[in-house]
């Protein structure tokens, strides 16, 4: 099976192996199954983003897989998230928004800061093969109904 990981200064890399190999190395910081599609590599993109990856780091492994930043609207759609701007700042909430007082909330200078923003203030830590991923933490809820 094809993985990315997080090398513990910071860098990202693929590699086909076993888990097993990357759950035991000591250089490993964290490790995503990767089949190559859009939502794995948003996946990955976004959850090292969170874990203080470099920005650039991450743009990087996207423009060598051809992805353009503006994609990541989509990515965000895909989970049910709303985007809007506020200010001069990108803002993503989750799906069962309320309001800024009582409702994760991230802010950023693009979507997809604002997205892993998000992602820290729900409480993502980073992860091994069953820990909590964006998926669990963002798309858990679908966007509330407007109450008469």
């Amino acid at each position: 099976m094809q993985w990315m990981y997080l090398h513990v200064h910071g860098t990202l890399h693929f590699k086909q192996c076993y888990a097993d190999e990357l759950l035991d190395s000591p250089f490993v910081r964290c490790y995503w199954p990767c089949d190559n599609s859009r939502q794995s590599l948003w996946q990955v993109a976004i959850e090292s983003l969170a874990m203080g990856v470099s920005r650039a780091e991450v743009l990087r492994v996207l423009e060598s897989n051809k992805f353009e930043i503006d994609d990541c609207v989509n990515y965000i759609n895909f989970l049910n998230a709303r985007l809007s701007k506020d200010g001069d700042q990108w803002c993503v909430t989750r799906g069962d928004f309320v309001n800024l007082e009582v409702s994760p909330s991230g802010f950023g200078d693009t979507p997809m800061d604002a997205l892993a923003d998000l992602l820290k203030n729900v409480g993502f830590k980073g992860r091994g093969m069953w820990c909590d991923d964006i998926n669990s933490l963002v798309k858990m809820t679908k966007p509330k109904e407007p109450t008469e």
